[in-house]
């Protein structure tokens, strides 16, 4: 066998080896992993007194090779509180991964190299009786010896929480460990711990004030342990807080604690860049200038006051800084400040002192004082211009996103900021020049706001304040009063002002446009609750989706979700319109509307363009003209998602139109249609029935009046005559929103026979007792059904035998006297007829061909077959000479 076999036939078995060894470990390793990982489990166990809660366990060794680590995933830890009730997580975790040497646990050797954290959360709790929730390990028998019979070489996090919460000194601090490493002999009673790695300071609060939010940290300390005291050295190091260097020192112990946190000389600069605002990193460039920022934080305590406190000095000199966008500068920075702290934050106190600079605005100087933490107290004074750009970018705000503009402050201040505002003393004047901000999650942008606002106590005066939103512009004077406790939620702001605006669109008003609150699936009252008041409005236009209202005016009275306008005046599409508006908000962005309104200058067309006809197609505004004058009661739902609620809406319109005409509607030309059988060319005639169509194409009608009503979704109409150029006819029905109609149409039978109705002898006058014609339209309007209306007629003939009772009453008590007792029948007057007489008197001796002509007298009405039967019998008796007398019709 050569050298160049043997090598590949070693190298072969050597990886068969392996190979075997890797299959024998991992078999062997998951035909033992569940006594593996119990055994652990219950050594580990043994050192809780509180109960251990997790979801499973499992064995892993290639992942973490060569050593070999137990998962403990899903792991719950309660708080150790005496009082079960109040039990809440003291520790949650994702995953816990214990990291031991195989060879350790071959021997019964239970030291875990590391203990891995990884996505949870430890929660540090002190009552407020001063009970703590972690005493959770079990006591050592030993007084001498570490509590930890389990031997731990180091703990790693990642991404985990720890949060200590003291409610005795509300006071909290939270942290996220994203990488972090605690390494030592921790078994022992006195060792070194290393920590090293980054981890976020989430908040530091005191009371109610933020003292810190989210700053990360860096470090590499050691740290003395003696577990037999309890007392921890910090020996003086280095840490990083949002990259500016700070030394860290001092000395804890469970009766005592003195640590030192301190910077001298720190540049301006990187103190703004890197602590005043997140974003500044961000920025392409940064703040540049000069001047130095002192700092010192002590934390201490003592047997005599175990509380910690806390005394924080800081002080910048001499600053100078060039705003990075503008170059704009600002000279002469100085301040001085502290935060007290005694572990009471009722008597927890921040002064800054001689604050000042100059800026393009001109000079400012404040002083401000904040008392008590839990309801704190804010007192000062600030009195000159600044530049509110520089300011949002030093102090950034979490709520805009930018601000510009100048503002002009001089104010002295006193007041509480608890939950009802209580204001000491609060005097002064802003003035707003060209001020422009946009908040986050806002699509509107507030520009060119200017003004001066004058502050007396809780009220606030405004005098020629302008703004605008977006395409609006507001103009805005008056006074507002209880501010302070409308802002904080326990009184009702009140309104006594003028607000004034050339063009304003509502959708500029609100913070959501209309497709924004249709995501949103929770719904928030809109119409504030907590106003009261009026507003004196006057607009030159008003937008809401498409439609423009130009000239308004009117009060608007405001109170608990009602806006009501009493009086109230404007133009809509070329319509004068006056009346009264109430709008009440009964659900979270759900209104009830309900106005009385009137008009007397209708324009048709210019309506039907501006309300686009109404949302229909029968008859637009190219077909319809005319003027109406109308009385209109009017309530509606409205959604201010869905729109107004249709099937609720409720209307009565009384309506008288003048000078009317409907040209080429569809509707009407399905009237002509259905009488073109053969039936109605016979009986009306081919030449009337296009006439008739003719005339339906274009009509014209002097007066029409009547009383229109909405409900349950259906437009009713009650019967009314239409004396029109195509013809004189009765109209009733109904009309829904789902175009579902139900007409009901009367006119005489003469009214189809067009020019060829009248004799050549003259006008043929109508008395009412030709044939008439009911017709019915129902259905869908874009396919109605016409057809003989049995029903009407019916109705109409039993109507007309009532009313040929009732005149044969009158007959008789006219001629012979009867019922003349009876009030409710009434006397026939005889009124005289238009009519042509030719003479011819037969007693004469001379005859002449020569016709007289009367005098045309007013027409009158047909008479009764009875009246005329006892006429003639009259007639008979007293008749001295023979008259002809001749008429037509």
């Amino acid at each position: 066998m050569t050298p160049k076999n043997r090598i590949l036939t070693a190298f072969k078995w050597a990886l068969a080896g392996a190979l075997l060894l890797i299959v024998g470990l991992s078999l062997s390793l998951y035909v033992f992993q569940d006594r593996i990982c119990n055994a652990v489990l219950n050594e580990v166990g043994k050192q809780f007194k509180e109960p251990v809660y997790f979801k499973n366990a499992d064995l892993a060794f290639w992942a973490t090779f060569p050593n070999l680590a137990v998962n403990i995933n899903e792991v719950r830890i309660n708080d150790a509180f005496p009082n079960p009730k109040k039990q809440g997580k003291l520790l949650s975790a994702k995953r816990i991964r214990l990291i031991f040497n195989p060879w350790d646990l071959w021997n019964e050797n239970y030291h875990i190299k590391v203990v891995e954290l990884k996505k949870g959360e430890l929660n540090l709790r002190i009552s407020k009786n001063g009970a703590t929730n972690y005493h959770i390990f079990r006591p050592s028998p030993n007084a001498n010896s570490s509590p930890l019979t389990v031997k731990i070489s180091s703990f790693r996090t990642l991404d985990f929480k720890v949060n200590y919460l003291n409610a005795a000194d509300n006071q909290i601090a939270k942290t996220t460990l994203q990488e972090m490493t605690f390494s030592g002999a921790m078994n022992n009673l006195n060792f070194a711990l290393m920590a090293r790695g980054d981890f976020n300071l989430n908040e530091i609060q005191s009371g109610s004030v933020v003292m810190i939010r989210n700053k990360p940290v860096k470090v590499n300390l050691s740290l003395d342990i003696d577990a037999s005291q309890g007392r921890i050295q910090f020996p003086t190091s280095k840490v990083l807080i949002a990259g500016i260097p700070l030394n860290l020192g001092g000395i804890y112990s469970p009766d005592s604690m003195n640590i030192l946190l301190s910077a001298f000389s720190l540049p301006l600069t990187d103190v703004v860049n890197k602590l005043s605002l997140e974003s500044a990193q961000k920025e392409v460039q940064t703040y540049k200038g000069r001047g130095t920022v002192d700092f010192r934080l002590r934390l201490s305590s003592n047997p005599s006051h175990p509380k910690t406190a806390i005394d924080c000095r800081f002080e910048v000199n001499k600053g100078h800084l060039q705003e990075p966008i503008k170059h704009t500068h600002i000279t002469g920075l100085s301040m001085k400040g502290s935060y007290t702290s005694n572990g009471e934050p009722e008597k927890d106190q921040i002064r800054l002192s001689n604050l000042k600079f100059k800026s393009v605005a001109g000079l400012f100087k404040a002083n401000l004082t904040i008392h008590n933490f839990i309801n704190p107290n804010l007192k000062g004074s600030a009195h000159g211009a600044l530049d509110l750009e520089i300011v949002n970018k030093l102090f950034k705000n979490d709520y805009l996103n930018q601000v510009t503009g100048l503002a002009k402050l001089k104010a002295d201040f006193d007041l509480d900021l608890a939950r009802n505002v209580r204001v000491h003393r609060v005097n002064g004047t802003l003035q707003l020049n060209n001020v422009g901000f946009k908040a986050l999650n806002d699509h509107r942008t507030f520009e060119r706001i200017n003004g001066i606002f004058t502050l007396r106590g809780s009220e606030v005066g405004i005098e020629g304040a302008t703004l605008s939103i977006n395409r609006s512009d507001v103009a805005l004077d008056g006074r507002f009063g209880n501010v302070y406790n409308y802002l904080s939620n326990s009184g009702n702001l009140q309104v006594d002002c003028k607000l004034e605006s050339q063009n304003l669109f509502v959708e500029d008003l609100g913070k959501t446009t209309r497709e924004e609150k249709r995501e949103n699936v929770g719904k928030q009252f809109v119409l504030p609750k907590n106003i009261d008041g009026i507003i004196a409005l006057k607009a030159q236009h008003i937008s809401y989706e498409n439609h423009s209202f130009y000239q308004l005016g009117g009060n608007i009275s405001l109170g608990e979700g009602v806006l009501n306008f009493p009086s109230l005046s404007f133009r809509n599409g070329g319509a004068d319109i006056l009346g009264s508006v109430n709008i009440r908000e009964d659900a979270p962005e759900h209104l009830l509307i309900s106005a009385k309104l009137h008009s007397g200058n209708i324009h048709f067309a210019p309506f039907f363009r501006e309300w686009n006809n109404f949302d229909q197609e029968v008859i637009t505004a190219q077909q319809i003209s005319g003027i109406a004058q109308t009385e209109l009661d009017f309530f509606a739902p409205f959604d201010l998602i869905g729109g107004i609620e249709l099937h609720e809406i409720k209307v009565n319109a009384r309506i008288k139109v003048l000078n009317g005409s409907l040209r080429n509607v569809k509707a009407l030309e399905e009237v002509a249609s259905s009488l073109k059988t053969n039936t109605g060319k016979l009986l009306i005639g081919k030449k009337n029935l296009e006439n008739f169509e003719r005339n339906l194409n274009n009509i014209a009608f002097r007066t029409l009046e009547n009383t229109l009503v909405i409900e349950r979704g259906v437009l009713t109409i009650p019967n009314m005559r239409i004396e029109s150029s195509a013809m004189n006819l009765e109209l009733s029905g109904t009309h829904s929103f789902e175009q579902q109609i139900d007409y009901r149409i009367k006119f005489d039978f003469r009214e189809l026979l067009g020019e060829d109705r009248d004799a050549e002898f003259g006008l043929v006058m109508d008395d009412g007792t030709g044939p008439k014609i009911y017709l019915r339209m129902y259905g869908h309007l874009d396919d109605p059904v016409i057809e003989w209306d049995k029903f009407s007629k019916k109705q109409d003939l039993k109507e007309q035998l009532v009313q040929e009772k009732e005149t044969i009453k009158s007959i008789l008590k006219t001629e012979f006297g009867v019922f003349k007792n009876d009030s409710t029948v009434k006397e026939i007057k005889e009124t005289k007829e238009t009519k042509e007489v030719v003479r011819v008197n037969f007693h004469s001796p001379k005859v002449e061909n020569k016709a007289e002509k009367t005098k045309a007298v007013t027409p009158a009405p047909k008479e009764n077959k009875l009246k005329s039967k006892l006429n003639q019998w009259k007639t008979e008796q007293n008749q001295s000479n023979v008259s002809v007398v001749v008429k037509k019709g």
